[in-house]
């Protein structure tokens, strides 16, 4: 019996460099590439966090910033994230993954640095999820980069814009925290240990944010933010799925799907890792897709573009 509207967007994090690579393109895994050549393939380059967010909002997101620090505070707020400042001939690269910071060294270093947003009023705090969130007084006048956006980035030309005034505010605080994060001892202890330092904070997620509720059937997946949206629009959230369990597709009912992969390590063999999602995940899916029984399917892999797939895509014959 074929089941009525069901569709289920799959997304495959930290994929997107293993697809820019042509040379890969041979050794992709059977139904992937089944799915790429009858898909109908729409370039996207936003980030995962944007992912989510625009899979949750009423309207698409399409500036510099997110809006994510409402999703945790109800007052006037910016993410304040601990990051790693590394200079690299003529340019300032950040990075902010795998710092393996504790709450006790946050604590540490936020109390360290909380006396320098007095001028802009403002109380920096860690989070339940482990974030770091500037609650201000007023919200700021200039525009900020979302944290995606710059990762392994150069910061150049994501620094606070706007007034002339309250950018050099921005950025002279950004500095000064520097500055005093140089000489922190907690950051001495890291450097011992052979972790990076927290040299810096980089500052984003301003603005209003308006979801629309109950966007999804049900969501899957093992993510901080997916479950924040999740929280915040009332949708189902169900067990996380990894990259070697075979995907349920009996438990499909009439509905809009939303399941989350782990992130693709790109230091392992990513390509075992791609066979077992092909094999477990892809390859029952296709075949539900193409006796009817899933409406679409869609593959959104962040920084690189999503492939929507209807059962009638899987008998064009004259495609790979």
């Amino acid at each position: 019996m074929v089941k009525k509207d069901t569709r289920l967007t799959l997304i495959l994090p930290n994929l997107s460099p293993v697809l820019t690579q042509k040379i890969n393109t041979p050794i992709l895994p059977n139904y992937f590439k089944k799915i790429m050549a009858h898909a109908v393939f729409s370039a996207e380059k936003s980030g995962l966090s944007r992912v989510f967010l625009n899979y949750f909002s009423e309207t698409a997101h399409v500036g510099r910033d997110l809006p994510l620090a409402a999703l945790t505070s109800k007052t006037n707020a910016l993410h304040a994230d601990p990051c790693y400042l590394h200079a690299d001939r003529d340019q300032i690269l950040l990075f902010s993954d795998d710092l393996t910071l504790t709450n006790e060294e946050s604590l540490a270093l936020i109390s360290e640095i909380q006396p320098l947003f007095d001028e802009v009023g403002g109380k920096l705090r860690l989070t339940e999820s482990g974030q770091w969130l500037l609650d201000l007084n007023r919200l700021a006048t200039v525009s900020f980069t979302a944290l995606d956006d710059v990762k392994g980035k150069s910061v150049q030309g994501h620094l606070p814009k706007g007034d002339d005034l309250e950018q050099k505010k921005w950025i002279r605080l950004w500095n000064e925290v520097q500055m005093q994060l140089y000489i922190s001892p907690i950051n001495q202890q890291r450097t011992n240990a052979g972790k990076a330092p927290i040299n810096s904070v980089w500052f984003w997620g301003a603005g209003t944010l308006t979801l629309q509720q109950k966007a999804w059937t049900q969501v899957q997946g093992h993510s901080t933010l997916l479950q924040q949206l999740a929280n915040k629009t009332n949708t189902p959230m169900n067990a996380s799925i990894n990259n070697e369990e075979k995907y349920d597709v009996n438990a499909l009912t009439s509905g809009e799907y939303l399941c989350l992969l782990n992130e693709f390590d790109l230091e392992q063999d990513w390509l075992a890792t791609l066979n077992d999602v092909d094999n477990k995940i892809l390859k029952p899916l296709w075949k539900q897709c193409k006796m009817l029984r899933i409406n679409t399917l869609t593959l959104h892999i962040p920084e690189h573009g999503t492939y929507r797939l209807t059962g009638l895509d899987c008998w064009k014959f004259w495609k790979l």
